[in-house]
């Protein structure tokens, strides 16, 4: 294994910059010499032709006057060279304080700053040789370098005139959504890249921009900035989609989880097992976006639930795109992701993120069954009760009635695309309610109760009894009072937005007229079970 400081020379661009220091210098060094040839060789043409006496004005000054011209535009030219350096600096540091220290490393690099910083290199040395040449004439050359001279005063006309336009592309440069997409297209530059840079060192370039948009959305959620962090939540769901596309064009190599990549901090805990794994199924890039999502989704629990949000869709975006492309193992791979961020959010007894993120997890498993993976539907099913009634356990009753509502949503919606899967989707709704009945606590039971009176409705409404006197059984054995109440709740809500301000605005009470219908017909038959016991007895 070679030393750290070495493997960290080789993944930081800066030290490849560093190293190319003498190429610039002598870039720079020959293009000072070819302008002060240029402006001999326009001496030699003008000094045996005739000039207008405005030309001549400008090109023939008296040489103690251009000298000391020349002295003073190499003073100038440096002076605001090093004021504009200062104030730069300054301005970048700031901002990669608070956002990321790529924004250093991006800004010196562009080729604006560059070039712009070349042009008063440039200026303040031409400024010398040429003040220089006045007093030493150049052999073959006329007695003074008019011409040169006429090219410093343009260079720093220049100079003075590109300064309040370079500070405002120091401002522009600097706004965080710019950085971001920067940040991301630099990303999918090193993925595509090609050439004979190695793939490790194209592998480590993408995780370190791509741990940078993470440590943007980290550093704004900390500083409240909400629409950078979401800037960055959309470019890593942008990086994830753009490779998606650009997966065929890559080598087996790039997937292969190993050298230094595999001591990257992510992975590098992982067993040779499952590093095996991912690298089988081609998901590290993805696994390590899918972190970075967790960790700005843990990091907003209970203070930036919006954020979390946005979090969920995005993620919800990238199984639906996975889906479309057939690629089973990142679709599954969300789905873990999704099963993280209830774990995380009913740990931190964060119930209104679990709201949300439930809706959006019965929308992934509504993809599933509409993609062609109706089995990843029922895997789901199975996962959403399980948290919601891990939730029940946590104190939390009111996530096992949410889940309740939106597993049967997902039941309706089987069996209105007549999937195979919907009986088994039904069975595990039927199940929902068994922790809650094994309980001391029986808050959230009336919700899933409600739940499935809901769906019983709906299939009373498709004339299916059979399914409809199932649930009639699952309830068979409830108290009468609570029958009441769920009857007269159903009966009498008349809005189907929930009355306060949510995210869903849901009102899981409310029953379209054509199935509130059919609610006599159901509730019918806990009198007919009644009187029919009463009978046996």
């Amino acid at each position: 294994m070679p030393p750290i400081a070495s493997h960290s020379q080789r993944r930081n661009p800066i030290w490849r910059d560093v190293r190319r220091l003498p190429l610039v210098v002598l870039l720079l060094l020959g293009g000072c010499l070819a302008l002060f040839a240029l402006s001999a060789e326009v001496d030699q043409l003008v000094s045996s032709g005739p000039l207008p006496s405005a030309w001549r004005a400008l090109l023939y000054p008296p040489n103690d006057a251009a000298i000391q011209t020349l002295s003073t535009a190499a003073q100038i030219v440096a002076a605001v060279l090093a004021i504009a350096i200062t104030v730069v600096a300054i301005v970048v540091e700031l901002a990669a304080n608070r956002y990321t220290h790529r924004i250093t490393d991006m800004f010196v690099r562009d080729p604006i700053t560059v070039s712009i910083m070349s042009l008063f290199v440039i200026t303040t040395i031409l400024s010398l040789w040429v003040a220089w040449a006045y007093v030493e004439p150049v052999v073959g050359a006329p007695a003074a370098p008019h011409a040169g001279f006429a090219l410093v005063m343009a260079l720093l006309t220049l100079c003075l005139l590109v300064l309040l336009p370079y500070f405002a592309f120091v401002f522009a440069f600097l706004n965080p959504e710019r950085v971001i997409d920067r940040i991301r297209t630099h990303t999918l530059n090193a993925v595509l890249e090609s050439g004979d840079r190695p793939i490790s060192e194209r592998q480590c370039e993408a995780v370190r921009s791509i741990e940078q948009l993470s440590d943007v959305a980290l550093t704004s959620l900390e500083n409240r900035d909400k629409t950078i962090v979401m800037a960055a939540v959309d470019a890593l769901q942008g990086i994830a989609l753009d490779f998606q596309s650009a997966r065929s064009s890559l080598s087996l190599d790039w997937f292969e989880v190993s050298g230094p990549l595999a001591r990257d901090p992510d992975f590098i805990a992982m067993s040779d097992r499952l590093r095996a794994s991912v690298s089988r199924r081609k998901i590290w890039l993805e696994l390590k976006l899918l972190k970075q999502f967790l960790a700005v989704f843990n990091q907003a629990l209970n203070t930036s639930r919006d954020v979390d949000y946005l979090v969920a869709i995005r993620a919800r975006g990238i199984a639906a795109d996975a889906l479309t492309r057939g690629a089973l193992d990142l679709f599954d791979l969300v789905v873990r992701f999704f099963n993280s961020c209830l774990r995380a959010a009913i740990n931190a007894h964060d119930v209104r993120t679990a709201y949300y993120l439930v809706h959006q997890y019965r929308m992934v498993a509504e993809q599933a069954l509409e993609g062609g993976a109706p089995d990843r539907a029922v895997s789901i099913a199975r996962y959403l009760r399980f948290y919601g009634q891990l939730s029940y356990s946590e104190e939390l009753p009111f996530l096992l009635e949410t889940v309740a509502y939106d597993l049967c949503t997902l039941d309706e919606h089987a069996f209105g695309l007549g999937s195979p899967v919907a009986d088994s989707i039904f069975e595990v709704f039927l199940q929902t309610d068994k922790e809650a009945e094994g309980g001391a606590q029986e808050r959230s039971l009336r919700g899933v109760r409600r739940a499935q009176v809901r769906l019983a409705t709906f299939f009373l409404l498709r004339g299916d009894r059979v399914r409809a006197r199932t649930i009639y059984e699952d309830m068979a054995g409830e108290p009468a009072g609570r029958i009441a109440a769920i009857r007269e709740e159903l009966t009498t809500e008349e809005s189907p937005e929930y009355w306060e301000v949510t995210d869903r605005e849901e009102n899981f009470s409310w029953l379209p007229p054509e199935r509130r219908a059919h609610l006599d017909e159901f509730f019918g038959w806990f009198s007919t079970g009644s009187s029919a016991q009463e009978g046996r007895l």
